[in-house]
């Protein structure tokens, strides 16, 4: 009796110890391989908590077609232990779920009776898929380094070649003036090309250390990118490709470095038209959504693989399909934008069906933060800056519109609400009291002439500014915008400077009119 409690003792203290260690633990009997015992890092390898008692493969029967029988067999059979390290199973989280690949470092250590016989196998083991993850990363990241650094200096080589060859030109014995003229401008388009290429590389470098300094400006989206889109202009027609250019014709500002704004949608441009067959299709976007700018640069050309996808922004990354295509570049063209982008607030992504299906960068920048003209070279200040904030109920079914039009006022410091019903504009306009209303014509349910009537019914709406902004310019619009109660009536597009000014012009009125009042009541008429 002494000895099996002292056995008993010895069980539930080496019971306690495997429990608690890191390493999964199990014992299993017989030919089958019943679950005697599994701790709790077992248990949470393999998704279940009721084992015991079970045989491996009802446990566990996505492993029949796995090594892992095999092996418990040899060890059963064989009398010696198996050792494995890093060896790959399939093995559900859940009983339910998919299989996912695991890498395993283990030990099948055979267990004798008192007969000396093998009567079952003890399990244990650590997961190390983490680990062989890091190490895969690592060695990927090394051999894309290598081939990195092939392209480097491969494309450093090439404009190398004409350069030498100009400059042994240009000191042979007799060169004519024409001769020389034309090797000096190889060297300096050569030079040029290398120059670019050592300027990615360092601004890269400069990103990835947080060394890059942007030299932000309130920036018009829509010239800016025009401009870029001309630039590549000549790129994209030397192939023959068809150019399609959508933008928003009201104006939209951003908060941007217009230096780097032109190397993110320059490279997007020279990729599209790189890799598009001759005689593809090339489309420029450029939208308003909720409180950002959304760029498009779509093409039909190569596509993007759905392997290459996820790593199409990375350092020294390169889709395959693009691998054989004698069009030079480092590949590290969309982790420079990348890096431009997030750099100044915004967002990339890249959309593709596949290889041959065409490719879609989508860019997204924020507005810019503070709206000054005074700041643009486009805008030059008009002196007419207000010192007071008023509120300001903006209208349109159109949400690009009203958000565009919204976040405009809103920049200049003013109060603003945004509607995008005729019941909401009503609703709205009585639980803010604005002092000015951009109203719509034709919007659903209510049209922008019977919310101006209802608004002008009120007590409170009598004294409101309010400004019909219509796609409907006729006379007979204008007369009935007068009659429904409108102060101003302005037909879209319309420009925001002719917006703002007009309601200044209105605030400086009630501010001298309400002065006025004061000084009857002080003095007298």
């Amino acid at each position: 009796m002494r000895i099996k409690k002292n056995k008993s003792v010895i069980t539930n203290v080496v019971g306690e110890v495997f429990e608690k260690t890191l390493t999964f633990m199990a014992v299993l009997r017989g030919p089958t391989f019943i679950f005697e015992f599994a701790n709790s890092a077992y248990l949470k390898m393999v998704g279940q908590d009721d084992i015991i008692g079970k045989p491996l493969i009802e446990v566990l029967p996505h492993l029949k077609d796995q090594i892992i029988f095999d092996l418990l067999d040899q060890v059963l059979l064989g009398l010696k232990p198996f050792i494995s390290t890093k060896a790959m199973f399939f093995i559900k989280p859940e009983p339910c779920a998919p299989s996912e690949p695991r890498y395993l470092e283990f030990l099948y250590q055979p267990l004798f009776n008192h007969n000396n016989a093998v009567s079952g196998i003890f399990v244990e083991g650590r997961d190390v898929t983490n680990q062989q993850l890091l190490e895969n990363a690592l060695r990927q990241a090394d051999r894309r380094k290598d081939e990195f650094l092939a392209i480097v200096a491969h494309e450093l080589r090439n404009p190398l070649g004409p350069i030498r060859h100009a400059a042994q030109i240009s000191l042979t014995a007799g060169v004519t003036a024409c001769e020389l003229k034309w090797s000096l401008e190889v060297i300096d388009r050569q030079a040029e090309h290398m120059g670019k290429l050592l300027d990615d590389l360092l601004d890269i470098s400069r990103i990835t250390n947080g060394k890059l300094q942007l030299h932000k400006e309130c920036l018009q989206l829509n010239e800016r990118l025009l401009a870029v889109v001309n630039t590549a202009r000549p790129l994209i027609e030397a192939r023959g490709h068809q150019l399609s250019v959508e933008v928003s014709m009201l104006p939209v500002y951003i908060d941007a470095d217009p230096v780097r704004f032109n190397q993110i949608f320059s490279n997007l441009l020279s990729n599209a038209a790189k890799y598009t067959d001759c005689g593809g299709k090339i489309r420029v976007e450029a939208t308003v959504i909720n409180e950002n700018v959304e760029v498009k640069i779509i093409d039909n050309g190569i596509g993007i693989s759905q392997q290459a996808m996820p790593e199409i922004f990375e350092m020294y990354s390169q889709a395959n399909p693009a691998v054989g295509r004698s069009e030079g570049g480092l590949g590290i063209g969309l982790s420079l934008v990348r890096g431009l982008v997030l750099m100044h607030g915004g967002e990339i992504e890249a959309r593709s069906a596949g290889v041959g299906m065409g490719s879609e960068f989508i860019v997204h920048f924020p507005f810019a933060s503070v709206l000054s003209t005074a700041n643009s070279a486009h805008e030059p200040p008009d002196g007419a800056a207000v010192d007071e904030e008023f509120r300001v109920l903006v209208v349109d079914d159109n949400q690009d519109n009203a958000n565009l039009c919204s976040m405009f006022f809103r920049r200049l410091g003013h109060e603003v609400r945004t509607a995008y019903s005729g019941t909401g504009a009503v609703k709205i306009a009585g639980e803010f009291f604005p002092h000015f209303i951009l109203l719509d014509i034709g919007l659903p349910g209510i049209n922008g002439y019977d919310v101006a009537k209802r608004i002008r019914a009120t007590v409170w709406g009598a004294k409101v500014i309010l400004v019909a902004i219509t796609g409907y310019g006729q006379e007979d619009d204008k007369r009935q915008a007068r009659a429904a109660g409108f102060n101003h009536h302005i037909t879209k597009p319309f420009d925001f400077k002719q917006l703002k000014k007009l309601l200044q012009d209105e605030w400086l009125i009630i501010k001298n009119l309400a002065l006025a009042n004061v000084s009857k009541k002080l003095f007298g008429p």
